[in-house]
């Protein structure tokens, strides 16, 4: 995942034009001598109702990136019914952008992907949460460079992952991994339910682009 601040490259709200080109909006003294004092307010709390902050604007990006990331996994073959989780940093720093708990990632649209933060707390969007969610978070800590994580369950990996080879180029998609040899994370075979086995995780990751749980 790239990930672009929200606001880079556009001038947010206030270069909103106005819709019309007479003087309804732009002639201070147009409605002085109207039989209508309320001529110009109207068509000005019209267009500002036309506009929305730019945070929701932000947050709806990020909703639809970590929808669209996750049903292009599941269109490749990596959903495992429930599980599996694409994630999104969010840019203001408050943890990761991913998809609530109980949903495939075929089913995944962007009203049912929620904010999470570090310590687990659902702080935007409704839902349950991942319960594997400090892969995520603990990952997007320890690497800044790092804007999303995705965690799956393809039947490829999983069976390489437990055969114990190592992935060996063959493709062009594995060199976007090898080298360096991806690693593997063999303190525990549990889920990766608390910060600390989170930090675990992204302390074996260390600065490769993949891993094996």
């Amino acid at each position: 995942f790239g990930v672009q601040p929200a606001g880079r490259g556009h001038r947010g709200p206030a270069a909103a034009h106005s819709p019309r080109g007479d003087d309804t909006f732009r002639s201070p003294t147009w409605w002085l001598g109207s039989a209508d004092p309320d001529a110009v307010s109207r068509p000005v709390a019209a267009a500002r109702g036309l506009l929305r902050p730019v945070a929701d604007l932000a947050e709806d990006f990020y909703r639809q990136t970590v929808s669209q990331a996750s049903r292009i996994l599941a269109g490749t073959g990596a959903n495992d019914l429930i599980w599996g989780h694409a994630s999104m940093r969010d840019p203001g720093g408050r943890g990761v952008w991913i998809k609530q708990a109980s949903w495939g990632l075929e089913e995944v649209t962007p009203d049912l992907v929620h904010l999470v933060s570090p310590d687990g707390n659902v702080l935007a969007g409704g839902g349950p949460r991942h319960s594997e969610y400090p892969i995520h978070t603990e990952v997007m800590l320890a690497r800044p460079d790092v804007g999303g994580v995705v965690h799956v369950h393809s039947r490829a990996a999983v069976a390489l992952g437990a055969s114990g080879q190592p992935l060996r180029p063959v493709s062009h998609e594995a060199n976007y991994f090898v080298p360096p040899q991806v690693p593997r994370f063999t303190q525990t075979s549990d889920l990766i339910l608390t910060r600390e086995l989170g930090a675990a995780v992204a302390r074996t990751l260390g600065h490769c682009a993949a891993l094996f749980l």
